[in-house]
């Protein structure tokens, strides 16, 4: 009988199952509250930050400032970031409320540029909530504090007078200590010099006329204003009154405010009352504030419509002298403000902005006020005072209105 032979036929053990795959639940990413617009949810409120910093101030500084001063004391370090390493108000932190406190100092720049004197001028302090803002008692030990801050940490440039000398001048500066969530307690960025300005009524209400733009010529057929008195006995033999009236786009005026009482009431109410009478062409915008002047003589009127007012401007340009360009041009540009009077001729000249050069800076105010202006002229075509601001271009050698 022969060998047998047997096979083993092993059987491999079934194969385990893959583990399960954990797919971890998706992080939802953290969002800081906003200080505008919806909030999202669940938001975090970011932490409340104290900081001081210092800035020039706009309010007018006290003391009168000296004559023949072109520039006027400026504040050199430009670094706007808060100071670090200084003492903050204990009075301004109070749980989670966000407050503020503003100091106006006003300093007295002497023309090597050092403090002649510092003292608090005004101290402002609030604390805010939505949508609320509510007046602080203020410590008026934060004025000498405030003090001591900006001779520590901000050095100044003098002022100039119109031959380039330094001269003592008055300024002020703004300290503002804030503890808050957002950046909403900033203060505004400061407006950019406007070409036109000065002591021009245009921005004034109670000036006549005010200030008007026209996209279209604009006429009117003159009511009969006599109809409207109440009473025509012993009439002023002269007077003028003068309103501004609001016209629809059906050409249908229909708002009336008397702006230059006449001294009798019977010519007030009936300027008002023919006046809203008035029809116009239709119109695909309406008109507001249109200025309109009546001048009576007894019970006979004339009416004058107004127009933009003529702004100022320059006869020719200004053209410096090889011999009075500087070798080096200022490294910023600088602009210089002329006030006008009525007859077009400079009555001052300031340096806006940062100057840094006293000779140039003279040199740019003895030309701008040498210059040659047109006249400003209000809505009924009468000459008043104005002013310009020209951009001093040194290395074209060139003072121009800016744009041009």
């Amino acid at each position: 009988m022969g060998p047998i032979l047997f096979t083993l036929i092993m059987a491999s053990a079934p194969a385990s199952p893959p583990p399960p795959v954990i797919v971890p639940p998706p992080v939802r990413p953290v969002k800081v509250c906003q200080s505008w617009g919806p909030r999202p949810p669940e938001c975090i409120e970011p932490p409340l930050s104290e900081t001081v910093t210092i800035y020039n101030s706009w309010r007018v500084p006290q003391g009168s400032e000296p004559a023949g001063m072109i520039r006027r004391p400026s504040v050199i370090d430009t670094d706007r970031s808060s100071l670090t390493n200084v003492p903050f108000p204990a009075w301004l932190r109070s749980g989670e409320a966000q407050r503020q406190a503003e100091v106006t100092v006003d300093l007295v720049i002497g023309p090597d540029g050092s403090i002649v004197s510092c003292r608090g001028a005004r101290v402002e302090a609030y604390e805010y909530a939505p949508g609320k803002r509510t007046e602080l008692p203020a410590d008026p030990a934060l004025g000498d504090q405030a003090c001591a801050l900006v001779k520590a940490n901000r050095k100044f440039r003098p002022a100039i007078d119109a031959e380039g000398k330094r001269i003592e001048a008055p300024m002020a500066v703004a300290v503002y200590y804030k503890r808050q969530r957002y950046e909403l307690l900033a203060p505004p960025a400061p407006p950019p010099p406007s070409r036109f300005l000065g002591p021009a009524p245009y921005s004034n209400r109670d000036a006549w006329p005010p200030s008007y733009s026209l996209d279209a010529p604009v006429s009117i057929v003159p009511p009969k204003f006599k109809n409207f008195l109440s009473d025509k006995k012993e009439l002023p033999k002269q007077a003028v009154t003068g309103a501004v009236i609001d016209i629809a786009n059906t050409g249908q005026a229909v708002r009336c405010d008397l702006r230059v009482p006449s001294g009798d009431k019977r010519l007030d109410e009936a300027t008002c009352a023919a006046l809203l009478t008035v029809r116009t062409a239709p119109m695909r915008w309406g008109l507001r504030g249109l200025p309109v002047q009546v001048s009576w003589q007894g019970d006979k009127t004339k009416v004058r419509l107004a127009s933009p007012p003529t702004l100022p401007g320059l006869v020719s340009p200004i053209i410096v002298p090889p011999e009075q360009r500087p070798a080096t041009p200022p490294k910023w540009p600088v602009r210089v403000r002329v006030l006008l009077d009525p007859q077009g001729k400079a009555a001052s000249c300031m340096i806006l902005g940062q100057g840094e050069d006293d000779a140039p800076d003279a040199a740019a105010c003895k030309l701008a006020r040498q210059a040659q202006y047109t006249p400003a002229k209000d809505g009924f075509g009468r000459p008043v005072a104005g002013g310009v601001d020209l951009r001093v271009d040194w290395a074209k050698g060139a003072l121009s209105l800016p744009g041009y």
